[in-house]
């Protein structure tokens, strides 16, 4: 976006809308951030919409971004956001119920995507596969996440499709695990099934 040269598509201006204002960002690096880090995010974790509490908050900045650009919408788009956060609180109980018997259950994923998940359902990060973010794993990297997923008793490796699936096979075939690629509902289901 900065290389773009255009400041319409920089953040600060009236027709960048800004979703995560107010969140409690996670995983915020300190220190100097360089290359060597991988493909490290300064701002933090932007995977924030995984716990679906931050949802009102996600939700209200997109509809004054929304509004500041198309003010006649206010009012629809005050409504619709309303619409779905009543429609999404049942679902949210559910997922949170779902879920209530696994606390505390060490879970591992391919990628640093799911700190807000396990924050939200009261999981337990129990390793990474990449290395560095955007760094495939060094085999001296994967021996380690293999003895301590055993020593946790990690049951799944949460992976997103996007990503090779290859190597968390290979952990997976390792410790018993199974990887799944999900949306909230989905995800919500497979980890529970998995831990039971």
């Amino acid at each position: 976006m900065e290389g773009a040269g255009n400041p319409k598509l920089l953040r600060g201006s009236p027709n960048v809308v800004e979703a995560s204002p107010g969140v409690q960002l996670l995983r915020v690096p300190t220190g100097v951030i360089d290359r060597s880090m991988g493909d490290v995010h300064p701002l933090g974790n932007p995977h924030y919409t995984l716990d679906p509490s931050n949802i009102p908050l996600v939700t209200s900045n997109i509809v004054a971004g929304l509004t500041r650009v198309v003010p006649e919408l206010a009012a629809p788009l005050e409504l619709n956001r309303v619409r779905f956060l009543e429609a999404l609180a049942p679902i949210e109980r559910r997922w949170r119920a779902t879920l209530a018997p696994f606390r505390g259950a060490p879970v591992v994923s391919y990628h640093d995507s799911w700190p807000y998940f396990y924050q939200a359902f009261g999981l337990v990060d129990g390793g990474v596969i990449e290395d560095r973010p955007g760094i495939p794993p060094s085999p001296q990297h994967l021996v380690s996440l293999i003895r301590r997923m055993s020593e946790q008793r990690a049951k799944i490796i949460l992976l997103e499709n996007w990503y090779p699936a290859d190597v968390a096979n290979l952990v997976a075939r390792k410790t018993g695990a199974e990887e799944y690629v999900a949306h909230m509902d989905y995800l919500v289901r497979a980890v529970a099934d998995n831990l039971r």
